[in-house]
């Protein structure tokens, strides 16, 4: 990231950016969306006070497409299509509330190589699984339905710290997600493995509401305290380093794999487009379309043996 001036943006800056958050938070985003883009258009706002551009309105197509230039040369990836996206977004609203031209019209989004996501293999889950295990049964209950509520359901870190005891069915297999990425609430469903691991965890936990992990103290697990648990259980135990997002990686591979649906996938892991479905499954298509090549013999083929 380029860095910027360290300076207060102007007061109409400012004005801008609180009527931006009411109208997100009307919207229902949520509080982690609203902070990114708060960090991505505070960025413009002190470069733009710092240029001399204290007034939002004054602000060109040029101003912008000279900006993102700066920036983009120190972003890659899904960072540049952020600060791209949470750029646009803003302009959209300031230009329909302020009734003046978007200055991000005809700025071309950039060009984000797509690539593959690396998959844990089977021997890698078998090694992660068996590191579950504690000298503290406790630990081991709740580190072992950890890992495999998140590997079959293909949970969100953030969707894991907030769920709660009430929200699984153990009958029918199902976690209710409430409030999932987005605001969108939907229903995950997991296998018979995670619904044993889970009956040990919850006949240890001993109770029927509240937190469904939490730590020795009895307080919820947060996000980091879930980014360190797995990585004590992956990089520490069984060395094959591990994190959140590479369990939900593993889910979308494997139930993909096994024949799922694609638009069942989606729904049940709570992604509204495909670009995520496309990315996660990017590998498996490349396996799948190998392993039909291996059985297609072309001389074969033309032979008239096959």
């Amino acid at each position: 990231m380029l860095s910027v001036p360290n300076v207060t943006p102007s007061p109409l800056w400012l004005t801008a950016w609180e009527g931006f958050e009411l109208a997100q938070l009307s919207l229902g985003r949520s509080p982690k969306s609203i902070r990114n883009r708060q960090s991505s258009v505070m960025l413009l706002a002190r470069w733009a006070t710092s240029e001399g551009l204290t007034d939002p309105e004054k602000v060109t197509k040029i101003d912008l497409r000279s900006y993102l230039a700066l920036q983009l040369k120190h972003r890659k990836g899904s960072g540049a299509a952020t600060l791209y996206q949470d750029l646009k977004v803003f302009w959209d609203w300031f230009a329909a509330d302020y009734e003046i031209k978007s200055p991000m019209t005809g700025v071309p989004r950039p060009k984000v190589k797509s690539r593959t996501v690396p998959v844990l293999r089977p021997e890698q889950l078998k090694k992660i699984l068996n590191a579950c295990k504690h000298k503290d049964p406790w630990f081991t209950a709740r580190d072992a339905a950890m890992v495999w509520l998140l590997l079959e359901s293909g949970l969100r870190r953030a969707e894991l710290a907030a769920a709660n005891v009430e929200d699984v069915d153990l009958k029918s297999r199902t976690i209710a997600v409430p409030l999932g990425k987005g605001g969108k609430s939907r229903v995950a469903v997991f296998g018979d493995d995670t619904a044993n691991a889970l009956w040990r965890w919850l006949r240890r936990l001993g109770r029927r509401e509240g937190p469904l992990f939490v730590s020795r103290f009895g307080n919820r697990v947060t996000l980091s305290g879930i980014g360190d648990i797995l990585h004590r259980i992956g990089d520490e135990t069984a060395g094959v380093p591990l994190r959140p997002h590479m369990l939900r990686h593993a889910f979308a591979h494997y139930s993909l794999d096994a024949g799922a649906a694609e638009g069942d996938l989606m729904e049940v892991a709570g992604w509204q487009t495909r670009a995520m479905l496309d990315r996660y499954g990017a590998e498996l298509k490349r396996e799948r379309a190998l392993g039909h090549m291996r059985n297609i013999q072309v001389g074969k083929a033309i032979k008239g043996e096959r």
